[in-house]
């Protein structure tokens, strides 16, 4: 993380519906004008009809300039290393693993509570910060965290420690033995 950035990144595959970005740029554009160093780079695929939406709505909004999609990238590191946190809306994940890679570079997550899965990596408060799914909530989570470089910190490195010990290669292959030991003694 580097101390003073003033971007947030959205780190998916995809700019789609389910990836929720719009959910991100109303939020962020309630707080723009509060906040004038600050911007978002949305990453994935944005060649889709939703993508096309989303940069209608960023244009409605006024955020032109602030809110980029930017499409793939093949330096996932350079965007994790020149971000402030990660804003992560999305509405379904498999496994959000787009939060531990970015842990692994010391940053902490804004994502929804009704998100599956996503309170076993992001505790609020402890490796980032959880909200609602409206809009005045999520603002109110990137408000939180945009508003303290010492709470970003302090929430990236224990995000960074926490998921380096929870989904290490070590402790994933431990959970696999007691698993299959689990099922062949049984």
């Amino acid at each position: 993380m580097i101390p003073n950035s003033t971007t947030i990144l959205y780190p998916a595959a995809a700019v789609n519906r389910v990836k929720n970005q719009r959910l991100l740029i109303e939020a962020f554009a309630l707080l723009a004008k509060d906040f004038p160093e600050w911007n978002v780079r949305l990453l994935g695929k944005d060649t889709t009809s939703y993508a096309a939406g989303c940069r209608r709505l960023i244009v409605r909004r006024g955020l032109a300039g602030r809110v980029e999609l930017v499409g793939f990238t093949d330096d996932l590191a350079s965007e994790y290393s020149h971000a402030a946190f990660i804003a992560f809306p999305s509405t379904l994940e498999g496994f959000p693993l787009a939060i531990l890679e970015a842990a692994r570079f010391g940053l902490a997550a804004v994502a929804q509570k009704s998100l599956p899965g996503v309170s076993d990596i992001v505790g609020d408060g402890e490796t980032g910060v959880i909200t609602e799914s409206s809009v005045a909530a999520y603002a109110a989570g990137l408000r939180r965290m945009m508003s303290s470089g010492e709470l970003r910190g302090r929430l990236g490195e224990r995000a960074r420690v926490v998921c380096a010990s929870r989904y290490s290669r070590a402790a994933i292959l431990s959970a696999w033995e007691l698993l299959i030991s689990s099922i062949t003694n049984h």
